[in-house]
């Protein structure tokens, strides 16, 4: 078994199947043993162990209800050119005791057909339509697989990393766009490993790409309304430099007068200075609503100004163009807070992933998980995807599950008819679901939610459609959900606290958002930012902050309560503060405690008890600092007060 591809014949099947049972137990025995593997299956075993993914589990899980497929086929650009391959494909396997299926790019399937005797045997592992096949859900898996390893892969028998998946033989292979390269899912042909065949995954590739061969004549439609508004954009400003980008940011053409910008101003092509990843962030941060609108945006890596154009056909975003200008009417860039993602304030690397990773989300109807720490911005990024998604003209409802009683929780959520319950409204009330109607709801803590509650929430998600208490009228419901924790879910699962079906439900894409102390480069822009607003609010000029707090914030500090917790402390300190200058006298006194820092260097130790030692060990202190007093606060962790006050308590300063 050490070549990447199998070599089952009727004569070696039984072996084959001997040795993948003695090889799966082996390893789970010992991960590290030299028990041999294809490569790619090690390799996601490997993958299955870091996910924790459950050796022995049976099945996997449903986490598309029957409208959300039927919603997903419609908007899918991969079904409609598959589908006359799978009907092919089908046919065949109907006769060889075979099921074939299409599943999306989080290895999800929605589409499964072939022999039906076949088919009530694989219902025992959930391999039915809105199944989760991806690795994250059930391991090793020719689906999942092929997906996370980008390429086509046969998995035999005890090859399957659950075990409930060992009497099965599956091929699977991914399907690209051939344009821009992006995964639009994968096909599959699933079968008993008695009739295992090798030249089953030949099949299936050649059935890929025939697909793809499809896709690509779509793609290459989008790919010439793009070509054609470049070259109108092109006439339009014949002596600018024009850049045209697809919807991956993937450059496709610009001409002579950009790529002669960047070679006299650099003496390097355009390619090798212009930064993609900045330009995203740029993007999403600048952007209108309005995707009809144009605006100004500043490329710093090439030191110069560009109006974008967005490429839309059917709210589907197609791409961009810039035009790089010296005309002062396209060097203005568009009013600042006026895009999406314009309130997220952050440049760090971490900030700009999360970022870039919810404005992909937001183009789609699939559930968002944002997990992150209290006080990281979980309600401003769900607001955010709201703003950046197809139901932006549609109400932004939020509600936050642990804040409301549990006998309330339900009438909150799904409303209630006249005459339900004693004090209730006399025309009775809209849930939050109705609320957001053609909008998005927000679920706040969702991890506080109570057991018993979650079970109608489940229901509403998969049926799409609510019903309000005390009555019987089924309300049809488009809405997106995006649920925030700073919980481990996963966890509470685990101590069955959070159901597992809501779970993963809910946990279709989850993006995690980072802690402060993670992004301390943002913290002078969040600064910035806040001491504005907060100048605003109480009517006075903006406060400035000193150096040395201001570092002391940015390297020190812990921030355990996120940026939540920074806007409590600037507030304090622009209430106390005098002279428009905040200094360490002004932050709250928990803050300035040496044992809030994140970490102790040898200066900010206590000083010694003995007089005569703490006067040796200030005078120390103070020569290292070169006489810079806010330095010397700064190593002991202590305001600037008392280390006047020691100074000259102990005669060193005459002031």
């Amino acid at each position: 078994m050490h070549s990447q591809f199998l070599d089952l014949t009727p004569e070696n099947l039984y072996a084959y199947r001997n040795q993948s049972d003695q090889n799966w137990s082996r390893f789970l025995s010992d991960p590290n043993s030299s028990v041999v593997l294809r490569p790619l299956i090690r390799e996601s075993w490997a993958r299955c162990l870091r996910e924790g993914i459950n050796p022995l589990s049976k099945e996997t899980y449903v986490s598309l209800a029957s409208s959300e497929i039927e919603s997903l086929i419609q908007r899918s650009q991969l079904y409609e050119h598959a589908l006359p391959t799978l009907q092919q494909l089908t046919t065949h396997a109907q006769q060889t005791g075979y099921l074939v299926t299409l599943s999306d790019k989080l290895g999800r399937i929605i589409y499964l057909d072939g022999d039906h005797q076949v088919l009530r045997q694989a219902e025992l592992m959930n391999f039915t339509l809105g199944a989760d096949w991806s690795e994250q859900a059930i391991g090793t898996n020719a689906i999942g697989t092929s997906l996370a390893a980008g390429e086509p892969v046969q998995v035999f028998a005890a090859e399957h990393f659950c075990s409930g998946v060992h009497d099965w033989v599956c091929s699977s292979a991914p399907i690209r766009d051939p344009l821009t390269r992006e995964t639009l899912g994968a096909i599959d042909v699933t079968g008993p490993w008695k009739r295992a065949q090798s030249h089953t995954l030949g099949m299936i590739t050649t059935a890929s790409r025939v697909i793809e061969d499809s896709v690509y004549s779509e793609s290459l439609k989008h790919r010439l309304s793009l070509l054609n508004e470049y070259s109108n954009l092109c006439k339009r400003f014949p002596s600018d430099g024009v850049l045209l980008f697809d919807n991956s940011l993937h450059l496709v053409e610009c001409n002579y007068a950009a790529q002669q910008l960047t070679l006299k101003k650099f003496g390097l092509p355009l390619t090798e200075i212009l930064k993609v990843d900045a330009l995203h962030s740029q993007l999403l941060e600048s952007a209108p609503s309005s995707t009809r609108e144009s605006y100004g945006i500043y490329l710093e890596s090439i030191d110069e100004f560009a109006q974008v154009y967005r490429v839309a056909q059917s709210d589907r975003r197609l791409g961009f163009i810039l035009v790089l200008s010296r005309r002062q009417t396209l060097r203005t860039p568009h009013p600042k807070n006026s895009g999406p993602w314009s309130k997220i304030i952050g440049r760090s690397p971490v900030i700009k992933a999360a970022i870039n990773q919810c404005d992909i989300a937001s183009q789609t109807d699939i559930p968002i998980l944002l997990q992150g720490e209290s006080g990281t911005g979980k309600e401003l990024f769900a607001h955010a995807i709201h703003e950046a998604s197809p139901k932006h003209a549609g109400p932004f409802v939020a509600i936050n599950c642990g804040a409301i009683p549990k006998d309330l929780l339900a009438s909150e959520l799904f409303g209630y008819e006249p005459g339900t319950f004693t004090g209730a409204a006399r025309e009775g009330r809209r849930g939050k679901f109705e609320e957001a109607q053609n909008g998005t709801l927000f679920l706040d803590e969702i991890g506080e939610m109570p057991l018993d509650a979650q079970v109608y929430l489940l229901r509403v998600l998969q049926e799409k459609e609510v019903v309000r208490l005390g009555g019987s009228r089924k309300i049809p419901l488009q809405v997106r959900i995006v649920a925030a924790t700073n919980r481990s879910l996963q966890e509470q699962v685990y101590a069955q606290t959070f159901r597992s079906d809501l779970y993963y439900r809910l946990n279709v894409i989850n993006i995690a958002l980072p802690p402060l102390r993670e992004r301390r480069d943002d913290i002078p822009l969040l600064t910035e930012h806040l001491l504005t607003q907060l100048a605003q609010k109480h009517k006075i000029p903006i406060p400035v902050i000193a150096d040395d707090v201001l570092e002391y914030l940015v390297q020190r500090y812990t921030w355990r309560g996120n940026i939540r917790e920074l806007q409590n402390v600037l507030e304090h300190a622009t209430v106390f503060c005098q002279n428009n200058c905040i200094t360490w006298d002004d932050l709250p006194l928990y803050l300035r405690l040496p044992t809030q820092t994140t970490e102790l260097a040898p200066e900010l130790m206590p000083l010694a008890s003995d007089t005569s030692e703490e006067r040796a060990q200030l005078a120390q202190l103070l020569k290292a600092a070169n006489g810079n007093l806010s330095e010397l606060s700064r190593k002991l962790g202590v305001a600037r007060s008392t280390v006047y006050r020691r100074l000259r308590k102990y005669g060193l300063i005459e002031f």
